[in-house]
């Protein structure tokens, strides 16, 4: 961290935007209404598998066709992960994760895509935690799990093969963590906490303290979603930025270099008043995406600078 220069030279030819596969469109056979609304998309890092979370905190989790087969991405049946409590606002800000086999973490527990079935209605966890926990991420290229309760942010130990999990530590923070974001490899020892406080903490877990803190990591409203670059690898800790959006002015992104706690820039061109619309960075980190609720919907910004902006 105490290196400024740049590890590698932006953007990244990650191909991501020029060798993609064949289009396949996958249609859910709920109807559309308010209470089942898409709040998150995520892949696993070989994308082979995509996860889609609802606000009423239902996950499903689709298989990806293989291309060469010639499968149909809408005969695959999703397996379904339903939440084992009475959901309340603080669920909003989880994220379904995947490690780097085909394991979720979500919520407070973590799930074994392999042991998926048939006949039951939804997959049940291999491990749960406490009722109270949230959050729950892999970590350290899946030797421990990190998590939060309230204003804790607590470090298990973790062994996949029998879902086995000893505490490290665990430390006030001083505010209710909402949400945490960290890169699944051992080339980075931080995760970063968005805090109903409004800030921003930035946490060594290798030293167990604190390594930064920003008052208004997004402005004068709470976070909605924080996110990391990861390249398909699980890699990102190169790449020294961190994105953060909320609705403050309407609709707020903005980038912090996670060596300085410094902002890099500002994005204010989508609308995002009142939903939780996440944020997310290509992989070659060439751009920037949030959701937006405006009639363009979300917004792709163009990092290399001039203001490029895209409606998606």
């Amino acid at each position: 961290l105490n290196d400024t220069r740049m590890k590698r030279s932006y953007p990244v030819d990650c191909g991501v935007l020029n060798k993609h596969q064949d289009e396949h469109t996958y249609r859910t056979n709920s109807e559309a209404s308010a209470s089942n609304t898409i709040s998150q998309i995520s892949y696993n890092n070989l994308s082979t598998y995509f996860a889609v979370k609802r606000v009423d905190c239902n996950v499903e989790i689709i298989k990806l066709p293989n291309i060469k087969a010639n499968n149909n991405a809408n005969k695959i049946n999703p397996i379904l992960i339903q939440p084992q409590h009475e959901t309340d606002y603080n669920d909003c800000y989880n994220y379904v994760t995947f490690n780097n086999n085909n394991l979720i973490a979500y919520k407070n527990g973590v799930y074994d895509l392999n042991k998926s079935n048939s006949k039951q209605s939804s997959l049940r966890p291999t491990l749960k935690l406490g009722e109270d926990d949230n959050n729950i991420n892999f970590f350290y290229g899946n030797k421990f799990l990190v998590k939060s309760k309230g204003d804790e942010f607590g470090v298990l130990a973790y062994e996949p093969v029998g879902g086995k999990v000893k505490k490290v530590f665990g430390t006030s923070c001083g505010s209710s963590i909402l949400g945490l974001v960290n890169v699944n490899s051992e080339s980075s020892h931080f995760t970063f906490l968005a805090l109903k406080d409004r800030s921003i903490k930035c946490f060594d877990v290798s030293s167990g303290k604190e390594y930064w803190s920003v008052p208004e990591g997004c402005g004068r409203r709470v976070c909605n979603s924080l996110c990391l670059p990861v390249v398909g690898n699980g890699e990102g800790a190169e790449f020294n930025l961190l994105g953060a959006s909320s609705t403050d002015i309407n609709g707020l992104v903005r980038l912090w270099d996670i060596r300085s706690a410094q902002p890099a820039a500002s994005f204010t061109g989508h609308v995002n008043r009142r939903e939780q619309c996440r944020v997310s960075l290509s992989p070659c980190l060439r751009y920037l995406a949030v959701g937006g609720e405006g009639k363009d919907g979300g917004c792709l910004y163009d990092l290399r600078g001039g203001g490029g902006r895209g409606v998606v």
